[in-house]
């Protein structure tokens, strides 16, 4: 029977939001790994339509997913939606199923799962945002108004009418491209948050421990029980902070030093694999994060009201000061 060390490492982009959970709970990690790219979009009705056409029509795979809910489901981009945005997909839907030759009642069924991506908040009109030629399309101001409430780096859309009357918009290709730098980012945080664990695992002999758990992790950390997560934390936490943890540490790997030598060479394989499969994935996500950078605008000032609405509206639920303060 094949070992499992020898299965290849894979770990979907949707494991990035448990992994980017577990860094910004502990500042030290975030240190350590860095910081996660995350970015607040509004998004258009266009972009919604085009994705459940999609979705109705030329999905074969069930469980697949747009470009776009994919890089939402790994909470690189928090998508926000007007209100509005629900009436204004739904009065399409009788000419998308007569052109596209769709049933009208999937795309509903669609449109109901889809919702449960976006982010819904109130929009309305505020004196404080300068809008150009604000009657050269009137449905699009709700996406305004929001874009500068939650402050946005951006509205995704296809409509040339926001951004002609003065709103910053993003490019479709943007989704492509921080599709990318999330799968890049999913394996090598994988990789490097495990190979944490592995080595403290090591210093105090427990091999098949790590193995069960590099397996694991290699399915993506979220998927580890909530006890499981706790543990790895704070074994992490006391193995890297404390200082008499870490002389305890290097004491005991000394001692275990000779039964690992035992198994180096069938493990040597797989951690030089591991290094390669992550210094590749650490390029890709670097290349796809420049390519997105420069299809964004240019950053504009976000007071902290704005940061802490946007943050309480995406959590769907009440926060505490400090899990606020995270965000």
């Amino acid at each position: 029977m094949m070992n499992e060390l020898d299965k290849k490492i894979v770990i979907s982009s949707d494991h990035l939001a448990g992994l980017r959970e577990l860094i910004s709970s502990l500042p030290h990690l975030a240190v350590a790994f860095g910081d996660l790219r995350q970015f607040r979009f509004v998004i258009d009705s266009n972009i919604v339509l085009a994705d459940l056409i999609w979705r109705a029509k030329h999905r074969t795979n069930p469980s697949a997913t747009t470009a776009l809910q994919e890089v939402i489901a790994s909470g690189t981009i928090v998508a926000y939606a007007p209100l509005q945005l629900r009436e204004e997909v739904e009065k399409h839907f009788s000419r998308i199923a007569a052109e596209e030759q769709i049933s009208e009642e999937l795309l509903h069924i669609e449109w109901r799962s889809y919702q449960a991506c976006l982010v819904f908040c109130q929009s309305e009109f505020d004196p404080n945002v300068k809008v150009v030629s604000p009657d050269r399309d009137p449905n699009d101001r709700p996406f305004i108004y929001l874009a500068a409430k939650v402050g946005a780096a951006g509205v995704l859309t296809r409509d040339k009418d926001i951004s002609a009357m003065g709103a910053p918009t993003v490019p479709v290709a943007i989704v492509f491209q921080l599709r990318d730098y999330a799968r890049g980012k999913a394996v090598e945080l994988g990789i490097e948050v495990g190979g944490t664990v592995i080595v403290a695992g090591v210093s105090v002999g427990a091999i098949k421990l790590v193995t069960d758990l590099a397996t694991t992790l290699a399915r993506g950390f979220a998927r580890l029980p909530d006890a499981t997560k706790i543990l790895i934390v704070l074994a992490t936490a006391f193995a890297i902070l404390h200082p008499t943890s870490r002389r305890a540490l290097a004491e005991t790997g000394r001692k275990a030093w000779s039964n690992i030598c035992l198994i180096a060479k069938h493990v040597e394989p797989i951690l030089s694999d591991m290094a390669k499969t992550c210094h590749a994935e650490h390029e890709k996500a670097v290349r796809s994060w420049e390519a997105a950078r420069q299809s964004l605008p240019a950053r504009r000032k976000v007071t902290l009201r704005t940061h802490a609405y946007a943050a309480c509206q995406a959590a769907r639920r009440p926060l505490t000061l400090q899990e606020l303060e995270r965000k």
